[in-house]
């Protein structure tokens, strides 16, 4: 591998900090044939997802050329690389995989329940890999793998690519439930939002991918082109937040809070954070329609903030949804009312926004400021506009995040 000084400094930071099993990862990912080589823009998003999940869990339930495969597959969906070129990439590191095994036989999954061996991390060589609960269901009956030298012909190559596959789609689940503030914040907006325009269907419906061996949503980015019925809630008490939701307000947060917003529109900004919560929620669709009211609101810095607001507000209103405190069917009534409160407002003062009685608070927009064209309208994200709305405390603490 090249020396971390050769690496673009996004990542050299990064692999000096590695530990051996992620090296591995690394060595792996830098030996595909250069027609699959990925810009260096996704590989080094790869490796971010890979060191991130190294800091933070057990490296011993999770093969490190699976990991670095759903990195890889992870970055390529945030590049827009296309589901096909990361299926090319994913089954390039396999073969490769198979080729440079452990004392050169291929690797062979363990059986379900036993434990990699940390050991294998000083010897800088991949171990087998340990199938999760939701990928030991393809592995052949346990007669197969009961002698304790391992046999090596047990399954064909178009098998054991078909299991580890399924692995890899496991280790993006777990990969993207890990994701945190830290790493959010290192990935640019518009890459989050179409990873997750690619990824959430696996998010909403993670109880079919076992089944599915392989499965990835279809090519492009953007709104799949048939929209898929949100599937029958649990009961309340035992509904789990969406990881996609989870991630969502992590992005709303970091995007109110930060210079980011500088070099996105306001459109951009609006769409994105709605398009995640509303895909996160099955309720693209509604959420859709109800946001064509506000077309005619991005023209001046005002504008702008009260956009943000709504944005806000309407994210807020559809994490609510699923309580019961604001129906789905009179969100669209309830946003169109606001829209059209805040534009005769704007048309009869150009002050503060005006709203409903549930609107969150924002203040008088520093209009001196903006006056020179580079006004700090990010101001948006203190205490005063954002604490009523439960949406981080102060801008050192977007981790707080509320209804």
């Amino acid at each position: 591998p090249p020396p971390a000084a050769a690496l673009p400094p996004f990542i050299a930071s990064y692999t000096r900090q590695y530990h051996q099993r992620a090296r591995v990862a690394y060595n792996t990912m830098i030996q595909l044939p250069r027609r699959l080589r990925t810009p260096w823009i996704v590989f080094a998003t790869g490796m971010v997802f890979v060191h991130h999940f190294v800091e933070r869990h057990d490296w011993d339930l999770i093969d490190p050329v699976i990991l670095a495969c759903a990195g890889f597959s992870l970055a390529s969906k945030a590049e827009n690389c296309g589901h096909a070129r990361a299926a090319h990439i994913i089954e390039a590191v396999f073969r490769l995989s198979l080729r440079h095994g452990r004392h050169g036989h291929p690797p062979q999954p363990m059986r379900p329940g036993q434990q990699g061996s940390s050991n294998s991390a000083a010897s800088g060589s991949s171990a087998p890999p340990v199938p999760s609960p939701s990928s030991a269901s393809p592995l052949p009956p346990s007669g197969a793998n009961a002698g304790a030298a391992p046999q090596h012909n047990t399954l064909t190559v178009a098998e054991e690519i078909a299991i580890r596959k399924e692995q890899i789609l496991t280790a993006e689940m777990a990969m993207l439930k890990a994701l945190d503030f830290s790493v959010v914040r290192r990935l640019p907006f518009d890459r989050m939002v179409a990873l997750a325009a690619h990824l959430y269907p696996h998010l909403r419906k993670p109880n079919q991918s076992a089944s599915m061996p392989g499965r990835r949503p279809s090519d492009g980015p953007g709104t799949p082109s048939v929209p898929q019925p949100p599937p029958p809630p649990p009961p309340a008490e035992e509904q789990p937040d969406p990881p996609l939701l989870e991630v969502s307000k992590k992005i709303l947060s970091y995007t109110l809070m930060t210079p980011m917003c500088v070099h996105l529109s306001a459109n951009e900004i609006a769409d994105g954070i709605v398009s995640l919560v509303a895909r996160a929620l099955g309720v693209f669709d509604e959420l859709d329609g109800a946001m064509q009211c506000t077309g005619d609101m991005w023209t001046t810095t005002d504008a702008v903030r009260r956009g943000i607001e709504r944005t806000v507000y309407t994210c807020l209103i559809y994490a609510d949804k699923r309580t019961g405190v604001a129906p789905i069917d009179d969100l669209a009534r309830l946003h169109a009312q606001r829209a059209r409160r805040a534009m005769a407002a704007s048309s009869s003062s150009g002050g503060s926004t005006a709203g409903g009685p549930t609107a969150p608070p924002v203040g008088p927009s520093p209009t001196s400021a903006v006056a020179g064209g580079g006004g700090n309208w990010l101001e948006f994200g203190s205490p005063a506009a954002l604490g009523s709305a439960g949406i981080g405390a102060t801008r050192h603490t977007p981790e707080r995040l509320g209804r």
